[in-house]
């Protein structure tokens, strides 16, 4: 926690920038748009988003082409697998950095409507190591 609260801190400096950006009209009393928004975000990137899809749309279109229902189920389920573990390589930095910023520019935490899958994020063991590895980044 203190990589992440350190002000010249990868994730501190984005805060800042991001709070900066804010229009004025926001800023006074904001609550707790932008900590929605924020985590609302990476659900949209999240893979666990998009992998259900997948693999409903697998299972349908097998036993269409002659694959017996059961094969198709099977099939369905490892390709919504695949995808997932490919789309989480690739989008879960970006989903764990959208959550992780958000106690940064959070009003009043304790009342965070996004707190939950906030503080899940960072229980995650390998945020420990982005967090290191944005620290040495910013002291370059």
């Amino acid at each position: 926690m203190a990589l992440l609260f350190d002000p010249g801190s990868l994730y501190g400096v984005a805060a800042d920038d991001l709070l900066g950006r804010v229009p004025w009209h926001r800023r006074k009393g904001r609550g707790h748009w932008l900590c929605e928004f924020l985590d609302g975000s990476s659900n949209a990137i999240d893979p666990g988003t998009y992998t259900a899809a997948v693999g409903d749309e697998v299972t349908q279109t097998l036993p269409n082409a002659g694959m017996p229902r059961f094969a198709a189920v099977v099939l369905g389920k490892s390709a919504a697998f695949g995808v997932g573990r490919l789309t989480e390589i690739s989008t879960g930095q970006i989903t764990m950095g959208l959550r992780i910023i958000v106690p940064l520019v959070c009003p009043d935490f304790e009342r965070c409507p996004a707190q939950a899958t906030v503080c899940t994020t960072l229980l995650k063991p390998e945020v420990e190591a982005m967090l290191r590895d944005a620290h040495l980044a910013s002291d370059l």
